[in-house]
């Protein structure tokens, strides 16, 4: 089914009366300009899924019900997509929202498609990268800087290198249990990400010393210890966890947001963890590229298990 034949079904929805599905349709058919081949292709393979399921679940006639029926049996590169699309397709016949789209959903793919340099995902690596981004849209929250101003107290003029140390070592530094009940440690090694030379490398010098770390350091604690989006991954023997916090910094436009991610890590799943680095990002899709080499977090905060 090419584009063509996908703004003539589109006219057909509209002549049945069916403007909702119609509507969700044009975005689809808008959001397909942006797209090369072979990422169009799989764009198309989504559309016809979700032909798939309007023609399950719409009061459509039975010609187009025929039609979309006839298009399904011949494309075999569908066994990805029709094997989630209980899972996938559903979700994108939600209301669009700023919160969940279409082209949200399609990033997270593109990103795992370029990650794993593979031309066509398998139904597990779909269902993995949907998921994902819906796990992201379930526990994201934005913390209002203007009602927690004690949040904001760094915001502003740049620090010293020696005032950065001492707030790290007398607000930041400690222990502190997240929304679980997991104990971090927030060592005085841990200071050592606020620095970054021109490797990459966390050198201690005042040259490295970069304020935008510093600027966020109270938005550590706060994420550690409430945010529910968490997101783990595994790095050799290590467990590495992000935890992930939007917070709004008031401006005179409005409001902005930017993400923090804190990286903590451990040695088992019943080990302490201890904090590695936090770094901020004030780029929605650059959050969801970085949040891609992870999986959701999810424990029972009963028993502390995770599955």
């Amino acid at each position: 089914m090419d584009k063509s034949a996908l703004q003539k079904y589109l006219a057909e929805l509209v002549n049945e009366g069916d403007i909702d599905c119609a509507a969700k349709l044009s975005v689809f058919l808008k959001v397909l300009g942006n797209f090369r081949i072979p990422n169009r292709i799989r764009l198309l393979q989504c559309f016809i899924e979700v032909g798939k399921v309007l023609t399950r679940k719409s009061q459509l006639s039975s010609g187009i019900r025929r039609k979309m029926a006839s298009h399904l049996r011949h494309k075999k590169a569908l066994t990805g997509l029709r094997a989630c699309s209980h899972f996938f397709v559903p979700n994108l016949l939600r209301p669009f929202s700023s919160r969940f789209s279409l082209s949200t959903a399609l990033s997270g793919l593109t990103s795992r498609q370029n990650r794993l340099q593979k031309p066509q995902l398998k139904p597990k690596e779909i269902r993995a990268a949907v998921g994902l981004i819906m796990f992201h849209y379930a526990k994201t929250s934005v913390i209002e800087l203007k009602i927690k101003p004690e949040l904001a107290v760094c915001l502003g003029r740049d620090m010293t290198e020696e005032q950065a140390k001492n707030y790290y070592r007398d607000n930041v530094q400690g222990q502190v249990r997240d929304a679980y009940g997991r104990q971090i440690n927030i060592n005085a090694d841990g200071v050592r990400h606020l620095y970054k030379d021109e490797d990459g490398k966390h050198t201690i010098c005042a040259e490295y010393l970069m304020q935008s770390r510093v600027k966020r350091l109270p938005w550590i604690r706060y994420a550690l210890e409430n945010t529910m989006e968490i997101y783990k991954r595994y790095d050799g023997d290590w467990i590495c966890y992000a935890y992930t916090q939007t917070f709004s910094v008031p401006f005179r436009t409005g409001g902005e947001n930017n993400y923090l991610m804190v990286i903590v890590r451990s040695e088992n799943a019943q080990a302490p963890l201890k904090f590695v680095t936090a770094y901020y990002i004030n780029d929605h899709e650059e959050l969801l590229k970085r949040i891609e080499e992870f999986e959701p977090f999810e424990t029972s905060p009963v028993i502390h298990k995770t599955f």
